[in-house]
């Protein structure tokens, strides 16, 4: 799994670049509320060690931010047909 490219996605201050990152089910609603995942100069740091299967198609991992608001979060995701993970939602630990 490409975490780097995926926490890059969500870091962009480019909303179209951060919906890259998000499960196409729940894009729309992402890019229509035009609002940033982070604020600006956030970073994502993903614990690729908590990763773990739900089942073959959802997971969840943990992840840090840390610049303006810093906090922990578990990210659930959505397997894509080409094997990589989206982002399906999120939610503060």
């Amino acid at each position: 799994m490409d975490w780097r490219g995926l926490e890059r996605a969500v870091e962009s201050t480019s909303i179209s670049d951060q919906a890259e990152a998000v499960d196409e089910s729940v894009r729309p609603q992402f890019l229509a509320a035009n609002h940033s995942l982070l604020p600006p100069g956030a970073t994502l740091a993903i614990n690729e060690r908590t990763f773990a299967e739900i089942d073959a198609d959802i997971a969840t991992v943990s992840a840090t931010t840390t610049g303006p608001e810093s906090a922990e979060w578990e990210l659930t995701l959505l397997r894509q047909d080409d094997g990589s993970w989206l982002i399906y939602s999120t939610s503060r630990r």
